[in-house]
């Protein structure tokens, strides 16, 4: 059984590893929860990875747009930020499945019991992890991603905390930009809609 406490609320923050709950793959009448991975700006790997002329653009035009907020938020060092959060979601990315792979229920079904799970994927602690969002009592969970967890788990130890909190500032006023001022609602709206989309 899977419970959580707390008043409900959407989460805004940004990470690397997520979890959410929903219906069991195997079993309709049950809810699981499956842990992921993730947690880059951009919207897929290849925009990391490759380098045409459009994903060469679209990075260059990310940090820009990076710094921009920062500056809006009036956080110091915006450009030197701005370049190590595009270098951790760099290295996230290298981790992440193809979009082919992502799409498969077979590969991004896996689950097992949660010892099973703990002993898996140690080198973080999980306890405290969903403790601290308010999930107790998980017996069982879904692991979408297995061969891209100890990779990222690695790189939460690896990347120095500093660029980590850079990288979990920026998403943090990026995905509450509508509730901000109105410089830094039209900035994240130019880059996400218009840069990425084409939106006017």
């Amino acid at each position: 059984m899977i419970t959580a406490f707390g008043r409900a609320r959407i989460d805004t923050t940004a990470s690397p590893i997520s979890f959410g709950v929903g219906t069991d793959r195997s079993n309709s009448d049950r809810h699981q929860l499956g842990v992921s991975v993730g947690g880059i700006g951009l919207p897929d790997r290849d925009y990391y990875l490759e380098d045409t002329e459009r994903f060469l653009e679209v990075r260059d035009e990310y940090v820009a747009h990076i710094e921009r907020i920062l500056d809006f938020a009036d956080i110091e060092n915006s450009a030197a930020k701005a370049t190590s959060i595009l270098s951790v979601e760099t290295q996230i990315a290298e981790y992440l499945w193809p979009r082919a792979d992502r799409r498969n229920r077979d590969l991004t079904y896996n689950p097992m019991s949660y010892a099973e799970f703990l002993a898996a994927y140690p080198g973080f602690d999980w306890d405290s992890y969903f403790s601290a969002a308010g999930v107790q009592g998980v017996a069982d969970l879904n692991v979408s991603y297995p061969s891209a967890m100890v990779p990222i788990i690695d790189l939460v130890s690896a990347i120095p905390v500093a660029d980590w909190k850079s990288y979990m500032t920026y998403h943090f006023i990026s995905n509450n930009a509508s509730l901000l001022s109105e410089e830094i609602d039209r900035e994240n709206f130019h880059f996400y809609s218009t840069v990425l989309n084409g939106c006017a």
